[in-house]
């Protein structure tokens, strides 16, 4: 069966879905980079990254050539259409499909990483993991939750992980800044779409 999305193109195979998410989530990225350009941002301790906390040792208000020596960085050339990203001042917008493939029951996702800068410090960082199922039976949300579960600390912690099991979401935000983990099966079924962000306010 196809799918028919807005634009008009037809996805035949589950390849193509991932992609089309894939697009749609970096559209969503771009708005996030357009309006998030607040640099309040608090100290480094309290904005710790929980996507592979442990290795890359990536924080809200690094700078852009500290962060560029952990991971590589692309530019976000969708951003660039937007007049985004001028210099090294201002909003810019990166992204990294280069990360280890997962896989569950046999079928692989790639972690998709998206950095906003603001006059060179990370403001905004998301971690967004699509996988495409043949069908609902294909996997749940335990065998899927499991799968991301060794990228982030925090659902190590068996209470942050039956949260997100029950609700599909889990908050670990304070007053300053916003950490939230989601797990999305609306967007285009049976495809499952988890998502990791953490940004200042």
């Amino acid at each position: 069966m196809h799918i028919l999305l807005p634009s008009g193109f037809r996805l035949r195979n589950r390849v193509s879905r991932m992609k089309a998410l894939l697009i749609i989530i970096s559209f969503t990225f771009i708005i996030n980079c357009s309006f998030n350009t607040k640099d309040n941002t608090p100290t480094p301790q309290n904005q710790t990254i929980d996507y592979k906390a442990l290795q890359y040792k990536l924080f809200i208000g690094q700078t852009k050539d500290s962060v560029k020596k952990i991971i590589h960085l692309s530019r976000d050339y969708n951003s660039m259409d937007r007049g985004i990203g001028n210099g090294d001042t201002g909003i810019s917008c990166y992204m990294n499909v280069g990360e280890d493939l997962l896989s569950i029951n046999k079928t692989d996702a790639l972690p998709a990483l998206f950095f906003n800068f603001y006059n060179n410090k990370l403001t905004d960082f998301t971690c967004s993991i699509i996988f495409a199922r043949k069908s609902p039976e294909n996997y749940g949300f335990t065998e899927f939750i499991n799968a991301v579960e060794p990228l982030f600390e925090k659902l190590r912690i068996e209470e942050n992980k039956t949260t997100l099991y029950k609700a599909n979401y889990l908050n670990l935000g304070s007053k300053d800044y916003i950490e939230r983990y989601k797990i999305d099966t609306t967007i285009m079924k049976p495809d499952m779409l988890f998502t990791y962000e953490k940004k200042v306010k």
